[in-house]
């Protein structure tokens, strides 16, 4: 899985920028840096998450995709080959179904960019649009085969089965889902940034010699040829496209009840969000440098931006770090001291929440149950993080076909594990550096060695207080 993801996020930054290019609204520079920013953007915690590797897979297929059009359609009698594997490609990355809404504005995107090559001839601008759409009808009519395949011919079973059905939302549901959507996808990721600005110089460092590496990298493309006026012109219409672009790759998730929360595993639907990003930044480029009338300035600016993302990617990975040597220490002190689970039904009571590390979700915790104990239908969940219902809700998907939790005995004999931090407590970020000191260090204090120590735990076999009764059958 870590080879799929590392192979789609070079594939796709590079498919990316060759279609940026073929566009020719960018130069060399704005799409390298357009690149950069939507394939190491920081909203999208899950880059080292193996789960989530087939969405940034799928991400990947898009631009390889969108990319092979785009030089099909700069042809005048394109590659059979070529076209088959362009319309492979496409059609496999909706896998992830969000990537759907995102191959519409790349197609919108090139015919837009067709019909601006023509110039300011007054007639005919959009003969050349009409004329790609009818030569590459097959292009078009990918989506409609997929969801039809989906729905007729290979339909989702289980859980997933009514996950993207559509309910059409209120007008504050849709303003309450747009908001979620700008808050953990870009005030979140600004604050994550600033945190690392303010606590650890090192890594700030880090970033921005980061950001000035890329910075200096792209510099040395080719430049737009502009004056400062149609700079300001030409950069006026990018936040517009952002604004657009955000309202429809936030629409599949908003018309199905959809919408990302602080947790780290719900960040998956924020995979795209990077593209208003990095429309919004070029914007600010252009902006920048045409007003100082020096291009080295909007440059600085651009690095400025890619330094904080980078610093909130900083953080993104010493949270998740923290949370696998939390997880590990749970699992190694549950196998050794409990060589039987005690119980079927586990409520985690977490000590390290209250000092600054974040609750495990309950898939998490079976997870580890499992690891611990091997595949025994056994199921944990953190009561501070759930409702009191949460085993009734849980029941539906017991008898589910295709559910991870079929099969488990949740009405089964319960137990409460007490996962006690041993002091000194960490913070996830000091914990995170102590787990980076121990791998280059020669000492007999190793990454095992932090792990054992890191924690303890105690299982009472008793009731979960608090708990809902089981419903009535």
């Amino acid at each position: 899985m870590k080879a799929l993801a590392l192979t789609g996020i070079l594939v796709g930054a590079a498919s990316l920028r060759s279609f940026l290019l073929h566009l020719r609204w960018f130069s060399g520079f704005e799409a390298t840096v357009f690149a950069f920013l939507v394939w190491s953007y920081a909203g999208y915690e899950d880059w080292a998450t193996k789960l989530t590797a087939t969405y940034i897979f799928s991400m990947a297929l898009l631009c390889l995709g969108l990319n092979i059009l785009s030089i099909l359609i700069r042809n005048k009698r394109p590659n059979l080959l070529m076209r088959l594997c362009g319309l492979a490609s496409i059609f496999c990355s909706f896998s992830l179904n969000s990537m759907i809404f995102a191959y519409g504005l790349g197609f919108v995107a090139l015919l837009l960019g067709e019909r601006s090559d023509l110039g300011n001839k007054r007639s005919g601008k959009w003969s050349r649009p009409t004329t790609i759409a009818l030569r590459f009808g097959d292009f078009l009519a990918v989506p409609i085969v997929y969801w039809i395949s989906i729905n007729y011919f290979f339909p989702k079973i289980g859980p997933y089965q009514q996950y993207y059905l559509i309910r059409i939302p209120t007008g504050a549901e849709l303003l309450s889902r747009l908001r979620d959507f700008w808050q953990w996808g870009y005030v979140h990721l600004v604050t994550s940034g600033l945190f690392i600005i303010r606590t650890m110089p090192k890594l700030l460092l880090i970033s921005f010699s980061g950001a000035g590496a890329i910075v200096l990298f792209a510099s040395g493309t080719v430049k737009r040829d502009s004056d400062g006026i149609s700079e300001l012109r030409s950069a006026a219409w990018l936040p517009l496209f952002a604004i657009v672009a955000f309202v429809v790759l936030a629409a599949p998730y908003i018309v199905s009840g959809i919408s990302p929360t602080g947790q780290f595993y719900e960040s998956r639907h924020l995979v795209l969000f990077g593209i208003p990003l990095g429309l919004v930044s070029i914007a600010g480029y252009r902006i920048v440098a045409a007003v100082s009338a020096k291009d080295a300035v909007g440059r600085a600016a651009i690095g400025l931006v890619i330094a904080l993302n980078l610093c909130a990617l900083w953080n993104n990975y010493l949270f998740q770090q923290a949370r696998w040597l939390r997880q590990a220490a749970l699992i190694d002190d549950l196998r050794r001291k409990y060589p039987e689970p005690p119980a079927a039904v586990f409520n985690l009571v977490d000590g390290f929440a209250d000092h600054g590390h974040a609750l495990f979700g309950m898939t998490e915790i079976t997870g580890a149950l499992h690891t611990a104990w091997d595949a025994r239908p056994l199921f944990g969940f953190c009561r501070r993080a759930e409702r009191s219902t949460i085993l009734q809700e849980m029941e539906p998907l017991v008898n589910k076909e295709g559910s991870a939790f079929r099969d488990m005995d949740i009405w089964g004999p319960q137990a409460t594990i007490d996962f006690v931090p041993n002091p000194p407590i960490l913070t996830y970020y000091a914990l995170s550096l102590a787990y980076y000191r121990d791998l280059v260090s020669v000492s007999a204090h190793d990454t095992e060695s932090l792990i054992d120590t890191l924690a303890k735990v105690n299982v009472q076999v008793s009731p979960i207080t608090n708990l809902a009764p089981r419903s009535a059958q």
